[in-house]
């Protein structure tokens, strides 16, 4: 499937309601609007990614990615970001998904080759705020397995979802939707069901109690379609979103604040270009969305909500060569794409966003060739005053300066 990005351009809109001088400041209720990117370790010369970040607070998030040797996790305390070491797999592992509860509880999601035999199977780390262990996985089959990504509410209660193949020859049988829970013991695979015979991959879940979650992804039709599921804490339901056009469709990512309020995003192929797409949960059925808007390829990645009328989606746009991220906010009603910063090693991925408060998100991804590992910080600054001055005493429109 092709990726997309196109460049970024923030937009501040005046409004002059009377001649004489007028000012305009950012308004009181502002959330993320400034990037910072954030001096990150990268283990090795290439191969490396961070795939998620999770936040506590503004002082309190960790990434998860890999390197060209294996699994990556680093803490970010407000300040400085630092690798969090943790316990060698015995074969080569990656990490996809995480999800902090709280700052002494994070469950975090991949894979590993298999010991002895031709594969890759889950693979699960566990913290408790100081130590990371390995914690044993079930695995489906005996082909490939896959975990994409992981919700917590509590240290009790975990969904990590993702995909499998029944067979060692991921060519010759369509992908399976796999989904387990965590009780705080151990994990349990339960029961999901594909749609159609073709492949079915979940990408991402969000869950907001131990018997509320969605989680979303892909199925393979005609061509690429999107696929939601509803978790009630017993068993999983397909309540399939709306598609856009005839070509593939994919969600990437979801974020609940609660049963009835999520928003997912993805992509989507018109015939000419990949566009970004994102889509609304209002509790028993899924509505298209405008996307933020962009030129060339678009694509969203990661989005991550904290009300039902805030929500940070990150992304890339896509321009001639130029590759820039793509970050946006919305409201519940529109999407405000603001200035996404860009290192010298280009305008990079990003893979993954998690926002703590409505002023303070982290964003997480990949930068440059040999690929390094990219964290943004978001805050929200004031933006400068518009002032207005006009210089007739009945202005047919007013004058902008500054």
């Amino acid at each position: 499937m092709k990726n997309l990005r196109s460049p970024l351009t923030a937009l501040l809109l005046a409004f002059a309601m009377a001649f004489g001088i007028l000012s305009v400041a950012a308004p009181a209720d502002a959330v993320v609007n400034t990037g910072t990117i954030i001096p990150s370790p990268s283990p090795t010369f290439s191969g490396n990614t961070l795939w998620s970040v999770s936040c506590v607070s503004s002082t309190w998030c960790m990434s998860a990615g890999m390197s060209s040797e294996g699994g990556v996790l680093i803490h970010f305390d407000g300040t400085t970001a630092v690798e969090v070491p943790h316990p060698p797999s015995v074969t080569d592992e990656r990490l996809f998904g995480i999800s902090c509860a709280s700052d002494t509880h994070c469950i975090a999601v991949g894979q590993r080759v298999r010991e002895l035999v031709t594969g890759v199977e889950t693979y699960i780390l566990e913290s408790d705020g100081t130590n990371w262990s390995v914690v044993t996985s079930p695995n489906v089959g005996s082909g490939d397995n896959f975990l994409t990504s992981v919700s917590c509410t509590s240290s009790t209660s975990c969904v990590a979802v993702g995909f499998y193949y029944s067979e060692n020859a991921p060519w010759t049988t369509p992908a399976q939707p796999l989904a387990m829970i965590w009780d705080g013991d151990d994990w349990t695979i339960v029961d999901v069901f594909p749609t159609g015979s073709g492949d079915n991959k979940l990408n991402s879940v969000s869950c907001t109690s131990a018997t509320s979650c969605i989680a979303v992804g892909e199925y393979n039709s005609a061509a690429a379609q999107t696929l939601a599921m509803t978790w009630n804490g017993s068993i999983w339901t397909t309540v399939n979103p709306p598609n856009t056009g005839s070509g593939d469709n994919i969600l990437t990512s979801v974020s609940c604040t609660s049963a009835t309020s999520c928003v997912a995003v993805g992509e989507y192929n018109d015939g000419s270009n990949l566009q970004a797409l994102a889509l609304k949960w209002e509790g028993s059925s899924w509505s298209s969305i405008s996307a933020p808007p962009g030129t060339g390829d678009n694509s969203l990645r990661a989005v991550s909500c904290v009300s039902s009328t805030v929500c940070v989606a990150v992304g890339e746009s896509l321009t001639e060569s130029d590759l820039i991220p793509l970050m946006a906010t919305w409201d519940g009603t529109n999407w405000t794409v603001f200035a996404a910063p860009t290192s010298t090693d280009g305008g990079g991925y990003s893979y993954g966003i998690s926002c703590s408060s409505e002023n303070s998100c982290l964003v997480a991804g990949q930068v440059g060739w040999p690929s390094q590992n990219l964290l943004i910080e978001l805050t929200e600054t004031d933006l400068p005053a518009v002032t207005t001055t006009t210089t007739s005493p009945e202005p047919l429109a007013p004058s902008f300066t500054g």
